[in-house]
This record gives structure tokens, C-alpha cells and sequence, in this order.
């Protein structure tokens, strides 16, 4: 397994680089709350299972190394409406710290153990992050070698239960599923209309249908009559209603549809090309990957339910990205690629 592979619960459950244009936050919240058992320098628990704040920052630290060394250190400054990056950013780390936390020990209950080279480079591993972790870094997070290998065993028995979860899940999306169509469309509204004026423009519109399904040229006929502001579009399974999907997918190449009742009117449809290869595919990659956060997402909550879990959001809420005053010199993902990248 190679480390794009490695990093699949990474990608999947942390770093979102299109945040900057609105990805919403989701996650598995594990109790925004003080309890009692927690001590003001434990972050979170699941099970018997405590996490300090020195193995966290770990984490705080690279997160606030990858967007700055993306983004330029100004990037503190952006505002995502209502809350701040620096909010925004916090709230998806927390959520990831939980699952990260959580998976880990999902792993060790399913049996996953590191072999004796990924115990070995583990040491290594650690040894690469402390050496690029500043000397103001230290002093901040207080963080040790120790809970630096702790940070990468979990990491890799998180990433391991992932896999596994999926492995059994089977999870797979078939090429009809994620199929894309390029179309071109006619949509004539029925907006504001009642009695006999819907009844001429339906009329109206089936005679535009009937024209479309003989021998008129499609795009003059949109010219004409579309009031839509595209004529030309991709669609998939899910863009349109169930009565038009099934309607339009059973097109072939340079067929028509005939009339279509749609939201606020009626919609005639030409298929231009009935399986765009590049589109599915990439349509393909987004639905598996939904599916299987969707699949790991409900094992999670599954052991959750018997492995109860809770936050020192107090603790959490006293740290910042941007007031984080240290260089945020080192970088987790950086030394876990160096380490456990196939040879």
C-alpha cells in the first residue's frame, strides 16, 4: 500500500482544501464538554483511552504548517461568513482528533497491529518530527518523543481500520450509478400561470416537443424558445427528478425526449452524448468515496455506542491557529511520508 492509499482517512476525514469555497463541516461529535475523570491537560477520552494536549498539538501544529505553507500566513485572515477560518479550521480538527482517536482504538479491538518495520520506522518516525519541531515549538506544546510514536501508531492502525471497514463494507458504485450525460435542453415555464393561460402554454410547449422530436434542429429550436439560462449541460443521477431521470438516462445519442413535467414547467431534453467517459469517472471517484466516509462513519458511531467518548471542549477552546505564537516548524504528514512511503 503506497502512501496515497495510507493517507485515504486522511483525505477523507481532514484536510479539506475546497473549505475556501464552502465545504460544510460534518464529523462525529464526541461531546462538547468538561467531564468528570478528564484533568485540565487531557484533550479527550474514548473508553479507558485519554488523549493529552501535548499529543494533540502535534497535530494542531502540522495542520496550522499545511495551510500555511498552501495558503501564505495571511490565510488567518479570511473570513467564512459567520465564523472565522481560524473557528472553522479548529472545529474540523477537533472532529478529526476524535475520529483519528476513536478509529485507532476501533483498530485494536478488530486485532490490526503494526508489523515489526512499522514499528521501527515508527522511532524513526518521530525521531524526523522532533528534529524539525523548533525549539519555541517544545516549549508550547510540550510534546514528547514518546507521544510523537504514540501519534504515529495510532495514525497508522486509524488509516488500517479504515481500509478494513471498507474491505468488509464492499462498498462499490457501478459505472451506470455515476454515469454523466451531456444534453441539451428546452425548459418553458408555467410560472404564475392558471387555467387558460397554463393551458395555452402547455399546448405550446407540446407543440415544441412534438417539432424537437421530428426533423427541427434542436439548438435553433433553443434559441428560440429556452428560458432557461443553459441549454447546454452535464447532468447525473440525482440532478433531476425521478420521472425526467428515468426518461432522459434511457436516452441514447441523438434522441429526444418528449415532454417533461418538471418544477415550474415542462423541460425537452436531447441527448448528446449518452456516457461521458471523463465525467463519469471522475463522478465515479466522488460517490466511492462518499460512500465509503458513509460506511466508516456509521462502524464509528456503531463502536462509539459501546465506547463512550468526551471532549474538554474548555481546553480546546483556550488554542488557536492564529494564536498559536510558535513557528509551527514541523510537519506530522511530512515525516509519515518520509517513513512509510512504498519503497
Amino acid at each position: 500500500m503506497g502512501v496515497r492509499q495510507r493517507c485515504r482517512f486522511l483525505l477523507a476525514a481532514l484536510f479539506c482544501f475546497c473549505l475556501l469555497s464552502g465545504c460544510s463541516k460534518s464529523g462525529i461529535s464526541l461531546g462538547g464538554y468538561q467531564i468528570s475523570g478528564l484533568t485540565s491537560q487531557e484533550l479527550l477520552c474514548v473508553g479507558e483511552e485519554v488523549c493529552p494536549l501535548s499529543e494533540a498539538m502535534i497535530f494542531v501544529v502540522s495542520q496550522k504548517n499545511l495551510y500555511q505553507d498552501t495558503y501564505g500566513g495571511e490565510i488567518w485572515q479570511v473570513s467564512l461568513g459567520e465564523e472565522s477560518l481560524d473557528e472553522y479550521a479548529m472545529g474540523q480538527l477537533r472532529d478529526y482528533l476524535g475520529r483519528l482517536f476513536a478509529a485507532s482504538q476501533m483498530a485494536e479491538e478488530l486485532r490490526l497491529t503494526l508489523t515489526e518495520q512499522e514499528s521501527a520506522r515508527v522511532s524513526q518516525a518521530a525521531a524526523d518530527y522532533m528534529a524539525h519541531l523548533g525549539e519555541r515549538d517544545r516549549e508550547i506544546c510540550g510534546t514528547t518523543q514518546a507521544e510523537v510514536e504514540d501519534a504515529f501508531r495510532r495514525y497508522i492502525l486509524a488509516n488500517r481500520a479504515y481500509e478494513e471497514t471498507l474491505q468488509n463494507a464492499g462498498v462499490e458504485v457501478s459505472e451506470d450509478e455515476a454515469r454523466v450525460m451531456q444534453i441539451q435542453q428546452i425548459f418553458l415555464s408555467s410560472q404564475g400561470l392558471a387555467g387558460e393561460e397554463l393551458a395555452r402554454r402547455r399546448s405550446e410547449a407540446e407543440s415544441v416537443a412534438q417539432r424537437a422530436a421530428g426533423e427541427a434542429n434542436f439548438a435553433e429550436l433553443a434559441e428560440e424558445y429556452n428560458e432557461a439560462e443553459e441549454t447546454e449541460l452535464s447532468v447525473k443521477r440525482g440532478d433531476l427528478s425521478q420521472a425526467e431521470e428515468e426518461a432522459v438516462f434511457a436516452l441514447s445519442a441523438g434522441e429526444v425526449s418528449g415532454l417533461l413535467e418538471t418544477e415550474g414547467g415542462w423541460r425537452i431534453v436531447r441527448c448528446v452524448n449518452s456516457y461521458d467517459r471523463e465525467a463519469t469517472a471522475a463522478n465515479k471517484e466522488r460517490m466511492q468515496s462518499q460512500r465509503e466516509q458513509e460506511a466508516f462513519r456509521q462502524e464509528l458511531e456503531a463502536f462509539l455506542e459501546d465506547h463512550p467518548a468526551a471532549f474538554n471542549q474548555t481546553l480546546w477552546d483556550s488554542i488557536s491557529f492564529s494564536g498559536y505564537d510558535g513557528e509551527a516548524s514541523a510537519n506530522f504528514y511530512n515525516s509519515y511520508q518520509t517513513y512509510f512511503e512504498e519503497e
